[in-house]
């Protein structure tokens, strides 16, 4: 997909307060928080999100190289773009109050797979290794570990070795342009590595005077953090497009004693 001129959201009508800092350090936090095995909702089935309405491709399926850093389908990546109902219909609400705005959502990613989850890990730590070769174990576990929740360890009985992926809690989105259907520029792409991926980023660049406050990709990220904020999906503050509801990491950002109700989906 084309992605939309800056110019055409300078203007953009939304707006929001700076990005919060209360989710650093959230995956760390989110392998202590309680899971409640009682909440009704942890029962909800996964469903289709297209089928309530939604659009979006799924980027780790994605075949022909249109997938930047990956260039090529994960292990065990599929097609459809599964999340649990409430997620649908909490996405199907953000869809609805972003429409006046002549905007939409994008999914790249909803439930996903452990499999995919360890072709991830293992891109990534290559990377990683290849980049500081001379980092311990424990050095490049930490920096993987920022963006992609390990799985490793996973055991279906331990609530804190679950990926939010896995859960079908967590979904990865952008925005794009309803008319044309050209996805808006946030800045930095999807799974690029690094601190223009922050979802504070160009907070910190206007407050540090190196851009203005109509900056087109400062808006882009509050129009969508502000708008799954309004419908209890929080934010992942090391990822702009990351988002999760019931998730692990959704009770360690939310705090206050929140637990997580979702538990790992391994088949869909």
């Amino acid at each position: 997909m084309a992605i939309v001129s800056p110019d055409r959201l300078k203007s953009h009508p939304l707006a929001g307060r700076p990005v919060p800092q209360a989710g650093r350090g959230a995956m760390v936090r989110a392998r202590q928080v309680p899971f409640d095995a009682g909440d009704a909702r942890g029962r909800e089935p996964l469903v289709d999100a297209r089928a309530h309405g939604l659009q979006g491709e799924s980027y780790y399926a994605i075949r022909d190289g249109r997938n930047p850093p990956y260039g090529t389908p994960i292990a065990g990546a599929i097609p459809d773009l599964l999340v649990r109902r409430g997620v649908a219909e909490a996405l199907a609400r953000v869809e609805r109050a972003l429409a006046p705005y002549g905007l939409a959502l994008w999914l790249h990613d909803g439930w996903r797979p452990l499999a995919t989850q360890r072709g991830l890990w293992d891109f990534y730590e290559r990377k990683v290794r290849r980049g500081h070769p001379s980092w311990s174990d424990m050095q490049v576990t930490h920096e993987v570990s920022t963006f992609i929740a390990d799985p490793r360890g996973f055991d279906e009985n331990d609530p804190g070795t679950w990926p939010p992926h896995l859960t079908g809690g967590a979904v990865d989105v952008a925005l794009r342009e309803r008319d044309s259907g050209m996805l808006v520029d946030f800045g930095a792409g999807f799974d690029e590595a690094g601190q223009r991926s922050e979802t504070d980023f160009f907070e910190r660049e206007l407050a540090a005077g190196r851009i203005g406050p109509d900056d087109p990709r400062l808006l882009a990220r509050r129009i969508l953090t502000h708008a799954m904020a309004a419908e209890g999906l929080t934010n992942y503050p090391e990822e702009y497009w990351h988002f999760d509801l019931g998730t692990r990491l959704w009770a360690a950002v939310r705090g206050g004693g929140a637990a997580a109700f979702y538990r790992p989906v391994l088949q869909p």
